[in-house]
């Protein structure tokens, strides 16, 4: 899976991760994927994580957007991953 992904910063102090997630190969997945979000300083530490939205795989066609929303962590974002965890 490949998650394209964006970041907004919010006036209220949120964060949205935004994005679209693409199968490999084909237009099905297997097995049912959350999707995760951690956030990391520039020193490397673990600022916040985030479960996000399910991915079925009943309802999955080739690609699907979706969004994740919390409150900004204190401290400056250096880095922020996206992955589908089983």
């Amino acid at each position: 899976l490949f998650p394209y992904t964006t970041l907004f910063r919010s006036a209220d102090y949120s964060i949205r991760v935004c994005g679209e997630v693409h199968v490999r190969d084909g237009l099905q997945i297997v097995n049912n994927l959350d999707i995760e979000v951690t956030v990391y300083d520039s020193q490397g530490r673990v600022l916040t994580t985030s479960h996000g939205e399910e991915i079925y795989a009943s309802s999955f066609y080739g690609f699907q957007a979706f969004e994740v929303k919390y409150l900004h962590p204190f401290g400056d974002i250096a880095k922020i991953r996206v992955y589908p965890k089983r």
